[in-house]
């Protein structure tokens, strides 16, 4: 089953100094008066400077709620003068983000309706992020949450959706958003998946499968998904269980489709999905090191011609009934179950079919690791008698946002590199392609 894994803001920064960029310097101004840091109109059209609302070269006045903290702004403001100073400018997209961003400047109230920016202000010694509405400013950030602000802000979308931070402790607890490092990604995802698995004593084992999966959360606290698969294979196993003695030389390369699907209901952090599969060939055929011996010795045995005491093929590990005396595939009604916990980008899943397996297939993946290719994921799968550890790479995300509804997203996965492996005759390597669509309209409960 799935287990999934765009950028919703517009970012700019400088590096020149303030006394470098003139249409960017700060005015000196009493205290009292420079409430927000003032900025003079961006005419360009362009965001390679500080763009604003506010008019030209004219002091914001003091809000009437002004308080202590602002007074030290100000005078932090002042005293930054001639130092070298670094911006960074944020259009803000997605309504689920500015939501987390009204609360970290201490509102409790809604957004007002408008165009949102974050505006990240540094020095050799500080740094600072504010909140601005229409260019001017509502709200400061915590200078305790400012850090590792810019990747929460461009990483918030699409198959990260949820994803706040991206060091380590961020992952597992956000102040601001509790529920984040929990969420299960929502949305449409259409995915084409090739594979290939060596395992002993057969030749290679081919697959093909294409699917959808709709994921939604109706309410904060509850997540809904399910979906739809084809598959069909090719090479060493199918083969063994099917034409063990090649007696059918010039037969199709591809035995026929099998479909599959699953539904899965969900909290944030755990997630059960009770699938229907009587495949031919087990999702995790690749895990058992005697997949090739036990499906050759079951094809024989269904091809009339059982294997001879002399012979010695062992039985599979980790497939149920590929041994003689088994079947090639389970019962037609065969209901799997799969147990998944989240917590940041820690991933688990526990697959439950005795009807398939001889043990429960477990699965720990940490995911979403930040690459200059794109992102990966590292972790292993066991089942009693065999591991293997696993390597995914994602090559060049495309992350689009869509103008229509607000803070939608679509999210394009040119390649997808799987390897899984247990030692150099028992390895599965696979090439996905992943489309992924995402609006506001699924998650109506959106983020507590």
């Amino acid at each position: 089953m799935p287990d999934t894994a765009g950028t919703s803001v517009a970012s700019t920064s400088s590096d020149r100094t303030a006394a470098d960029r003139p249409a960017a310097r700060p005015v000196k101004a009493p205290a009292a008066a420079l409430v927000n840091p003032v900025m003079r109109r961006d005419t360009s059209g362009r965001h390679d400077s500080i763009p604003t609302r506010a008019a030209d070269s004219l002091l914001v006045p003091p809000r009437a709620d002004s308080t202590a903290a602002d007074s030290s702004d100000a005078t932090a403001a002042e005293e930054s003068q001639g130092r070298r100073l670094r911006f960074e400018f944020y259009e803000v997209e997605d309504p689920e983000l500015l939501s987390d961003l009204w609360k970290m400047t201490g509102r409790d109230s809604t957004p007002e309706e408008g165009h949102y920016q974050v505006l990240k202000v540094r020095d050799d010694s500080t740094t600072h992020a504010y909140l601005l509405r229409e260019g001017t400013q509502v709200g400061r950030i915590p200078d305790s949450l400012v850090a590792g602000l810019r990747r929460a802000i461009r990483m918030r979308s699409g198959t990260q959706e949820g994803r706040v931070s991206q060091n380590i402790f961020g992952n597992f607890w956000n102040p601001v958003h509790p529920l984040a490092p929990f969420q299960w990604p929502t949305g449409l995802f259409i995915e084409l998946r090739h594979s290939a698995s060596i395992v002993q004593d057969a030749n290679p084992e081919f697959e093909q499968t294409y699917g959808t999966w709709l994921a939604v959360r109706p309410v904060p606290w509850a997540h809904a998904e399910a979906g739809y698969f084809r598959s069909h294979y090719s090479g060493g196993l199918t083969r063994n269980l099917y034409d063990p003695g090649d007696n059918i030389p010039d037969g199709p390369f591809w035995n026929t489709r099998q479909s599959w699907g699953y539904v899965a209901l969900g909290v944030p952090g755990i997630k059960y999905e009770l699938g229907l599969d009587n495949r031919s060939i087990p999702e995790y055929f690749w895990l058992d090191p005697h997949a090739g011996s036990g499906s050759y010795a079951l094809g024989r045995e269904k091809a009339g011609t059982p294997l001879s005491p002399s012979e010695d093929f062992p039985d599979a590990t980790v497939i149920k009934g590929w041994k003689q005396g088994g079947r090639t595939q389970p019962p037609k009604e065969n209901f799997s179950q799969t147990l998944r916990l989240k917590v940041g980008q820690v991933h688990y899943s526990a697959v439950f079919d005795p009807d398939v397996y001889n043990s429960v297939i477990h699965d720990v993946m940490f995911q979403d690791l930040p690459t200059p290719f794109g992102q990966m994921g590292l972790g292993f799968v066991f089942a009693q008698g065999a591991a293997h550890t696993r390597l995914l790479l994602d090559f060049f995300p495309v992350n689009l946002g869509l103008p229509v509804p607000r803070g939608s997203s679509f999210n394009l996965l040119f390649l997808r590199l799987e390897v899984a492996m247990r030692d150099t005759r028992t390895f599965h390597i696979g090439l996905a392609s992943l489309i992924h669509l995402d609006s506001p309209i699924l998650r109506p409960g959106g983020n507590p």
